[in-house]
């Protein structure tokens, strides 16, 4: 999930943006944002809702985007008190009410839902039942963005007045800031309604003038082309001729990405993250710029060309009527920091690549404005379901603590758990506290053995020791290149699987019916005069979301339910027509499901664990463990005393 509050930017950076923003006259500015005068009906998705709605689409059992957040409350609590407040908090956002759909023409929409009560299950944990492993269960339960709800939260009950709070969004529809807000609205909620007021509004909050749906709407309307101009020249240019980023794994990478993942902690004590900041003030730079390329100096050793692009999850709110909205407003920056890009590595001093950290920071938040999936669109990368576009080692940095619930009479702890998933092959977060600095690594146990994750983390440890002693030092002194000995020897040579061909370069004219309907719902999606049967969808200027719009168009025509997937699987029409079509065509509807059936896709294990004996609740346990998905970016909790 990120630096999604932006906390990596110090005061100094934030007047070093300002100051180029000056400099450069300005970015023009898009008028401000206003309620969207039909708020009864469907509003169009934002560009960042839009990717993790194509990634729903790809993955619809997928956990990658669950946002976990679990606290340990020692004291008494008013359920129903608690429950009043989260569903008024609920009635105050809509994004939170909001469910996912296609128009006819295949785009998608967002459509808000009536206010309700929220459910607060509680759950009695067994004796001697681990409450983590519980908590796991309940956040490793797929969300439907067709049918909501978005928002689910969960009261594990280890004793009266000992409880755990489980909270489990979707993406889609908060990052962490937004975390802070609902904590926030929540604290001042619920010690009203404890007292006895009858409606959570007696707390006075203020009233919302904009809800997400508006930033949405504000968006399309006003980040065009035109207007994006200057940042997508500005992108094209950082990101000209970056070579494929290949890491040296322990296995083969799969076909598609099964976001399996596992984490390990470490902590940095105290007087190393001290003389960091001292360098990092020397250099003119933040913390977050000296970790970033310390970050880029450790992969030096485990990638196979040295120059790098490392992913920065950023907290996109750039306004301030945002501030209080819950929402997903996270943008990546994809920060490519070779002192040299595209010339012969010529290893550069730490120094030197601290420069271009802090250079690079600073110049792609003058362009952050660009959503990525934008820039994906642009650049056109080669497509595929084994990995991330541009980049798959991601870094985000926190130096605030996330506070949680503030309720009367009530100690609110953090409450660690670890979902086991991760979007990126390498996901670095970290974290500054009084007493040094926590980093978690999520790596893919598709790709890495723990051995080999515990050994880079231990490499960066203590490079993030050696590096204030002179910073002036070549990286190759710091980090020699091909760290790993035994392990890298044969991962070395694993090939990942390279662009797909296309398939045919003449064009072939439909034979069929089916395939001359193929050809039509192709044109007309991709803007094209003709399309030939095997020209493969995605040299012909097809992407995700056009991918998405034939699925459901086709979906339509034929009345039968094409996964979007299946444009990945089979990208020509001949292809899709035989492999795809026919057998859909050929198998009999299936009656509905009856709600609740083994059919039923929303009965999820760990639905209500406190009707479950010990021995049951274990068996759930075992089988939420073999689901797979990736979590949310997340600060780092301190740990739970």
């Amino acid at each position: 999930m990120a630096p999604e509050r932006s906390d990596e930017l110090t005061l100094q950076m934030r007047a070093a943006v300002a100051e180029r923003l000056r400099g450069r006259g300005g970015a023009g500015s898009a008028p401000g944002i206003q309620p969207r005068p039909h708020p009864q009906r469907p509003a169009p998705l934002s560009f960042a809702q839009q990717r993790l709605w194509l990634l729903h689409e790809l993955f619809p059992d997928g956990l990658g985007y669950n946002v976990p957040s679990t606290h340990r409350l020692q004291g008494p609590i008013e359920v129903d008190a608690l429950r009043r407040a989260l569903s008024e908090v609920l009635r105050r956002h809509e994004v939170l009410r909001s469910t996912f759909d296609r128009d006819r023409d295949g785009h998608p929409v967002q459509v808000v839902r009536p206010a309700a009560p929220i459910e607060l299950p509680v759950h009695r944990v067994p004796a001697g039942a681990d409450p983590a492993a519980l908590a796991v269960a309940l956040v490793r339960r797929p969300f439907d963005l067709r049918s909501g709800p978005l928002l689910r939260v969960d009261l594990l009950r280890l004793d009266t007045d000992h409880h755990v709070l489980v909270l489990c969004a979707h993406h889609i529809a908060v990052d962490q800031w937004s975390l802070e807000v609902l904590y926030a609205e929540l604290s001042r909620l619920y010690p009203v309604l404890v007292a006895g007021q009858r409606a959570g509004r007696e707390a006075e909050l203020p009233a919302l003038r904009l809800q997400y749906a508006d930033y949405a709407v504000w968006q399309r309307e006003h980040l065009t082309t035109d207007r994006l101009r200057p940042h997508l020249d500005f992108w094209h240019e950082h990101l000209d001729g970056v070579p494929e980023q290949r890491l040296r794994i322990d296995r083969p990478r799969p076909g598609t990405q099964s976001f399996a993942g596992a984490r390990l902690r470490r902590r940095v004590p105290e007087p190393v993250l001290r003389k960091l900041r001292e360098v990092s003030a020397r250099h003119g730079a933040t913390t977050f710029a000296t970790l970033l390329a310390a970050l880029h100096t450790l992969l030096t050793g485990y990638a196979d060309d040295p120059d790098l692009t490392i992913a920065i999850p950023f907290g996109h709110r750039s306004r301030p009527e945002l501030e209080p909205l819950l929402g997903f407003f996270v943008n990546t920056l994809p920060l490519r920091t070779t002192p040299a890009p595209g010339r012969p590595w010529a290893d550069p001093t730490f120094a030197d690549l601290l420069h271009r950290s802090r250079d690079v920071t600073l110049d792609a938040l003058l362009h952050q404005d660009l959503p990525f999936d934008r820039l994906v669109h642009h650049l056109h990368p080669q497509r595929a379901l084994s990995h991330n576009p541009i980049t798959q080692v991601a870094l985000s940095h926190f130096n605030t603590r996330s506070s949680g619930p503030r309720l009367p009479g009530v100690e609110v702890r953090p409450f660690p758990i670890e979902p086991g998933t991760v979007v990126f092959d390498l996901d670095f977060v970290m974290a500054e506290y009084d007493d040094g600095l926590a980093i978690e690594l999520d790596y893919s146990t598709d790709l890495f053995d723990e051995a080999t994750a515990r050994g880079m983390l231990d490499q960066f440890a203590g490079l993030l020791d050696r590096i204030p002693a002179d910073p002036s030092r070549r990286l190759g002194e710091l980090v020699p290149r091909k760290l790993r000995t035994s392990t890298a020897g044969s991962a070395a040579a694993v090939q990942e699987p390279g662009p797909r061909p296309v398939e045919a370069a003449a064009r072939t004219a439909p034979r069929t019916d089916t395939e001359h309907a193929l050809v039509a719902i192709w044109t007309k999606v991709l803007g094209v005069d003709a399309v030939g049967t095997t020209d493969d969808f995605f040299a012909i200027g097809g992407d995700s979301l056009a991918a998405a719009r034939v699925a459901a168009l086709v979906s339509r025509r034929f009345g039968v339910r094409v996964p979007m997937r299946a444009m990945f699987d089979a990208p020509t029409i001949s292809r899709f027509a035989t492999e795809v079509l026919a057998p859909l065509l050929a198998t009999p509807p299936a009656p509905p499901p009856e709600r609740g059936g083994p059919a039923d896709p929303h009965a999820r294990p760990a639905r209500r664990l406190a009707a479950l004996p010990e021995a049951e609740a274990r068996r759930v346990l075992h089988a939420a463990r073999e689901s797979t998905g990736t979590a949310g970016h997340r600060p780092i909790p301190q740990e739970d005393q």
